[in-house]
C-alpha cells in the first residue's frame, strides 16, 4: 500500500500490528470522523467526548442561541489564529 499526505498520517500508517495493537486502534478510539463539520451538530452529537455537549455542558447549552448549529459553523478563522462562534442569550456569570 502507498500512502501519501501529511507525515502525521504517514507516522499513524506505519504502526505495526502487534500484540498490543490491533489494525483498527485508531478507529476504535475515534468519537466520531468529523470531516468539514457540516454534518456534525457541535452541541447534540458525541464528536470531541464521548458525550454530547449539550449534556456535558447542559447549563451553557441552556442559554446557547445556537442550539443547532454545526462543528463547521461554530468553528471561526481570526486574525493570527482561530476560535468559536459563541453566542449567549445572556451574559455569562450573570
Amino acid at each position: 500500500m502507498r500512502v501519501t499526505g501529511f507525515r502525521w498520517w504517514l507516522d499513524l500508517w506505519s504502526i505495526e500490528e502487534d500484540a498490543n495493537v490491533s489494525w483498527d486502534w485508531f478507529y476504535s478510539r475515534c468519537i466520531r470522523i468529523v470531516g468539514n463539520g457540516r454534518n456534525t451538530s457541535f452541541w447534540r452529537e458525541s464528536w470531541c467526548t464521548s458525550t454530547p455537549f449539550c449534556d456535558r455542558y447542559s447549563r451553557l447549552f441552556t442559554i446557547t442561541t445556537t442550539k443547532d448549529i454545526s462543528v463547521l459553523n461554530m468553528f471561526v478563522c481570526r486574525e493570527g489564529g482561530f476560535g468559536w462562534n459563541w453566542s449567549w442569550r445572556r451574559p455569562l456569570f450573570h
